[in-house]
């Protein structure tokens, strides 16, 4: 019984593929009749590649009820000539939005709401790491300029800042004569 089965030890087993045993030969089926193999199906790279349909936008951009709606090249080139947010150090998220909303103020379309332009035009205002945190935001997760702005402040506003802040208040309030004081002076 020994060694029937199990090839003498130190050879190795070599068994040809499929293909050379069968060669285009089609498979001898139980029923006696000869099927063909079925071809061969997608590939596991096939599955894992992205594929161009699956792309979905960040922004869910409102409708807009009319037909000849364009962002005017110009507006871009003023936003990205005048105002760039990169997520350095030294810029300030509220800053930023507020000077956003200072140069788009004039912007504006019949027939077009206020949020489609200040979302179609914000994405032109980042650059760098701002860029790439807003193009990895959940697809469709944005649907009003309220929420990319709060989402945008959210991510970008130092937290040492707000603590700062809570820091300020605390100690104005625990001290009478301080409280007074801001109270006078504004």
């Amino acid at each position: 019984m020994e060694g029937e089965h199990n090839p003498p030890q130190g050879i190795p087993l070599q068994v040809p593929p499929v293909n050379q045993i069968l060669g285009n030969n089609p498979i001898p089926q139980a029923d006696g009749v000869h099927h063909q193999p079925p071809p061969p199906g997608p590939t596991l790279q096939y599955y894992y590649t992205p594929r161009v349909a699956d792309i979905r936008p960040v922004i869910l951009y409102p409708p807009i009820p009319e037909n000849n709606f364009e962002i005017k090249p110009c507006w871009i080139q003023l936003i990205k000539s005048s105002i760039q947010f990169h997520d350095l150090k030294d810029e300030e998220a509220m800053v930023h939005l507020s000077r956003f909303l200072q140069l788009t103020n004039g912007f504006k379309m019949n027939g077009v709401p206020d949020d489609a332009i200040l979302l179609h035009l914000f994405p032109h205002s980042l650059e760098g790491h701002a860029k790439r945190w807003l193009e990895t935001q959940p697809p469709l997760s944005i649907t009003s300029w309220d929420d990319l702005g709060n989402k945008f402040v959210h991510r970008y506003y130092p937290a040492s800042k707000a603590t700062d802040i809570q820091r300020e208040i605390t100690h104005i309030v625990h001290c009478p004569s301080l409280l007074e004081e801001s109270l006078y002076n504004s």
